[in-house]
């Protein structure tokens, strides 16, 4: 059965593990658009690949941050048909933990350890290769007026973390490890590859044995969000451009749904759900502010999530495309992007009317 849609593009064909066709909707509701005749969809798994593909002329664009080859951004960078902008909600990267599934992981003490014993700034600057920085609240600073930059903190300190796992009662044993975890992670996702290898070997350090689970997409919608079935989850959340949009659905007891990308640790704190709901009830901002900084301080004190980075969220495409990059959402506004002649920019040519 073919789809149908309203949307600029219809759909044309599936090729199941190279590409999507969409071609020009004729009945389009705004007049004139879209300005392109067909939009091919490439299946492109492997990051380095995507990006010799973009350099060849296989392919006009990267769009959506976890399709970016972070790994290639400075050679990217470099090309002179091309530009490179960072589009995009505000996101947070970091670690989440099952508090339900692994009674260790539910001990506080244990989840501060794990906290201390990662060095966030190591894990920006070589795991995402600096493409972001480091940030302390699951509000992230994009989000400027909410974000509380006071919640409590988890600076890197091994004899700290050390600490803490002995409180927890967990000692070293044979061969210094205390216990071992699954880090899952997606597949293929550049903001998760290379970080978390680097947190394999921090959590070493002080006794814990990461074993990587490396997951395709569909499998991991299932596996982490619907099963539950998980230790550790490294990877980027979209919080959008407000609270009660992107970190409601996360940490809110009602958001505890089985459906992706909703409260997937499975946290549960009735004074939290309180705020939540209070924030989106205020008539004044101040009021939403003052309760959005006090859930900030209280999931940083219980510690679903430890916040790592708030990520740049990159796109590239070929400087013969027109009215594209200027929305949050350009994979969305693919009726505004149209094809001109040569290579020449001129200021504005990014822009829309």
């Amino acid at each position: 059965d073919q789809p149908i849609g309203s949307g600029p593009f219809k759909f044309k064909e599936w090729n199941k593990g190279s590409h999507l066709t969409l071609v020009r909707n004729e009945n389009y509701f705004k007049k004139g658009r879209p300005f392109l005749d067909s939009v091919i969809y490439r299946i492109i798994p492997n990051p380095a690949t995507r990006a010799i593909a973009f350099e060849t002329g296989e392919i006009n664009a990267i769009f959506a941050s976890n399709s970016f080859p972070y790994q290639h951004v400075d050679r990217l960078k470099k090309l002179k048909n091309a530009v490179i902008k960072d589009i995009g909600s505000p996101s947070l990267i970091g670690v989440n933990f099952n508090l339900k599934g692994n009674p260790i992981l539910a001990k506080k003490e244990v989840r501060g350890a794990i906290a201390h014993a990662i060095d966030k700034k190591f894990v920006v600057e070589k795991g995402l290769r600096g493409v972001g920085k480091v940030i302390d609240s699951v509000i992230p600073p994009g989000i400027t007026w909410a974000y509380n930059a006071n919640v409590p903190k988890y600076p890197f300190d091994l004899k700290k973390a050390n600490a803490l796992l002995d409180e927890a009662g967990h000692p070293r044993g044979p061969g210094g490890t205390r216990f071992s975890l699954k880090l899952s992670f997606e597949a293929g996702n550049d903001n998760a590859e290379r970080p978390v290898q680097i947190l394999r070997e921090q959590l070493k350090a002080v006794g814990i044995d990461i074993k990587l689970e490396r997951l395709e997409r569909s499998v991991m919608l299932e596996k982490i969000f619907q099963k539950y079935d998980f230790d550790l989850w490294f990877g980027p959340l979209t919080t959008r451009g407000h609270p009660a949009l992107g970190t409601a659905r996360l940490y809110a007891t009602s958001s505890i749904t089985g459906q992706p990308f909703t409260n997937f640790t499975r946290y549960s704190n009735p004074k939290v759900d309180q705020l939540f709901e209070q924030a989106v009830a205020a008539t004044k901002k101040a009021e939403m502010v003052k309760a959005y900084y006090e859930v900030q301080d209280i999931l940083l004190r219980d510690l679903p999530t430890l916040p790592v980075a708030d990520r740049l969220q990159l796109n590239i495409i070929k400087d013969q495309f027109r009215g594209a990059l200027t929305s949050t959402e350009t994979y969305e506004r693919m009726d505004e992007i149209w094809w001109v002649k040569g290579t020449a920019l001129k200021e504005g040519d990014f822009e829309r009317d």
